[in-house]
């Protein structure tokens, strides 16, 4: 048994998003924060989940996201998070009548008290690799004024290891605004539970090289280059219940080594 092939980006996702998630209340652990959560279908196939997150001031938090597939080829999604910030998505899978070919267009409505977005995601995905595509407008409030930022990421499986990479580009100047290399190694166990398998259990080692500033000068103070290894405990089909981080930066040769690191335990 195996976990499906991550896009780069979940390959790479720092342990404390992993943790605690983009927003609060959207990762494995929510410290200081009470949830409710409540799914429910209605009759015309319209998904909602319903969480509310709840500091310990008692402040609260709701958000809504609906799902809708008029057919098996069309995803609708909309996430209404606290402070009435909206998010719309859409998803047509086999695109051109090709398996696997999917795309996204994600954007959120005009006229919000919230900063625009917008942004277009292509995937293709084969049982062994995952090709994605992403183009974000480079000034999301005039989206058609300039060319995009674009990234192109690939992950392929060998074995027990994932290997990717990914390039940035500025469709503006055509030059790389940054690359990364990556691979993880993941030893999975199937759990026994009554009447069989119960569920997956496990460790995943990472290692991510990244440069933020490709062709720059090497006499840069600030050095763009470092090295990220990361350790997680999965429980539950794939589910991070610890994880740590060890990130080092790396300089050219002849440079004096910098000490500082950056470590993150849950």
């Amino acid at each position: 048994m195996s976990l499906a092939i991550p896009a780069f980006a979940d390959l790479t996702k720092a342990t404390r998003t992993v943790l605690y998630g983009d927003v609060a209340g959207d990762g494995a652990f929510t410290p200081g924060l009470t949830q409710v959560k409540a799914n429910t279908v209605t009759a015309d196939g319209v998904i909602l989940n319903i969480k509310a997150a709840v500091s310990q001031a008692g402040v609260v938090s709701p958000s809504l996201t609906t799902m809708y597939s008029p057919n098996s080829n069309l995803m609708l999604m909309g996430i209404f998070g606290a402070g009435g910030s909206v998010t719309g998505s859409a998803t047509l899978s086999n695109v051109f009548r090709v398996p696997g070919l999917q795309a996204t267009l994600t954007a959120t409505p005009p006229g919000l008290a919230q900063p625009p977005m917008q942004s277009v995601t292509v995937d293709y995905v084969t049982p062994n690799a995952r090709l994605r595509a992403v183009a974000t407008p480079a000034d999301a409030s005039q989206p058609l004024a300039a060319p995009p930022q674009c990234e192109l990421s690939a992950t392929t499986s060998v074995g027990a290891c994932v290997l990717g990479g990914k390039v940035a580009a500025d469709a503006a100047n055509g030059k790389l605004s940054q690359w990364s290399l990556g691979a993880t190694w993941t030893r999975m166990v199937a759990e026994e539970g009554k009447g069989g398998v119960g569920g997956l259990s496990g460790q995943q080692w990472g290692a991510v090289v990244t440069d933020n500033a490709p062709g720059s000068s090497s006499s840069s103070s600030a050095p763009t280059r470092s090295a990220t290894f990361s350790f997680h405990q999965l429980l539950h089909g794939g589910e991070t219940s610890l994880a740590a981080e060890y990130s080092m930066p790396l300089l050219p040769p002849g440079s004096t080594p910098d000490h500082n690191y950056a470590l993150s335990l849950g």
